[in-house]
């Protein structure tokens, strides 16, 4: 079979939703996730690809506060540094107009962020998140292995704290 990185869709984008639980501390919590992407692509001006990923992460969390006055606008923002591990299931597809080649895999890998969060208004928080994703799977469609490594990903939203 051959290897060839040049049928991954190289950029996916969804959405996720997120819980985190932290107890007395404040500072140590837990989260689940759970979240979709998906991406498209074309190659040789004709074939067009599409890959989807959903998936499903635990982890541990820690919240690092600014050493400014609590009353304050900023002195309320913290960064959250998570570390978990993700399952994920993938859907891949190749339309060439003639014919569609299909295949699905799932992988487990490890995954970290670190996140900036700032008050909005009423609860409600602005997040801004980088994080690294440590793929290490192959689809494998028709003769074609299609690498996918390592990945790095930005989350830009809303959190609501109750």
């Amino acid at each position: 079979m051959n290897s060839d990185d040049s049928f991954a869709v190289k950029r996916l984008a969804g959405s996720s939703f997120r819980y985190s639980y932290f107890h007395d501390s404040d500072v140590w919590g837990l989260w689940v996730m759970t979240s979709s992407h998906s991406g498209d692509d074309k190659i040789l001006t004709q074939t067009q690809i599409k890959h989807e990923r959903r998936n499903f992460s635990i982890g541990v969390a820690r919240r690092f506060f600014f050493p400014a006055d609590p009353l304050t606008y900023f002195g309320q923002s913290f960064v959250n540094l998570s570390l978990g591990i993700e399952s994920s299931y993938h859907t891949y597809s190749a339309n060439d107009g003639f014919l569609i080649s299909e295949a699905k895999d799932t992988s487990t890998q490890a995954i970290a962020d670190l996140a900036y969060s700032l008050p909005i208004i009423n609860n409600f928080w602005l997040e801004l998140a980088l994080g690294y994703r440590a793929d290490q799977f192959t689809l494998k469609i028709d003769n074609r292995n299609i690498p996918y490594r390592s990945s790095t990903y930005s989350k830009l939203g809303v959190a609501y704290a109750f």
